[in-house]
């Protein structure tokens, strides 16, 4: 087996379970409890939010959103086997951590009808683990892309 997938099939193991952990950490050992209690941080709250929509809860029809979601699957398990055969090891585990997040938050749709958050940040914006994998995967593997390009490539 070689690097990348080794790596990728670890991150997105770990990026999966800590999702669902602590979905189940704020959600069910709770029993619904709102608001759940403070973060450390002045700028967080813990909740138990229920999102029924896309993304700042607007509201989508489940199907679109199903559909939207194994679309947005498929590109990135594409990309992931890109990276493989390039032997990309960072690109291959960022895009796992992304899948993993958008695994976990599919799971959630089929499972209860709506993603559980539990991060309310600034007192607008709840996510969970998989929104910020997600994020940080997309987001690093992006750069991974940008800084491997030549600069000349870069700027045109």
């Amino acid at each position: 087996m070689n690097r990348a997938v080794f790596g990728g099939l670890v991150s997105f193991v770990l990026a999966l379970a800590a999702d669902l952990f602590t979905k189940h950490l704020f959600f069910v050992a709770n029993s619904g409890a709102r608001p759940i209690g403070n973060a450390p941080f002045w700028f967080v709250s813990l909740i138990d939010h229920k999102n029924f929509g896309l993304i700042a809860d607007t509201r989508v029809p489940m199907w679109a959103i199903v559909a939207i979601s194994v679309l947005i699957l498929l590109a990135l398990g594409y990309e992931t086997f890109r990276a493989i055969q390039k032997n990309a090891i960072s690109q291959s585990v960022f895009l796992c951590i992304a899948i993993a997040g958008a695994i976990g938050n599919l799971y959630d749709r089929i499972a209860f009808g709506f993603v559980r958050d539990w991060l309310l940040f600034f007192q607008t914006s709840a996510v969970n683990f998989a929104d910020i994998a997600i994020a940080v995967g997309i987001i690093v593997y992006l750069a991974t892309i940008i800084v491997k390009q030549p600069r000349n490539q870069v700027l045109n």
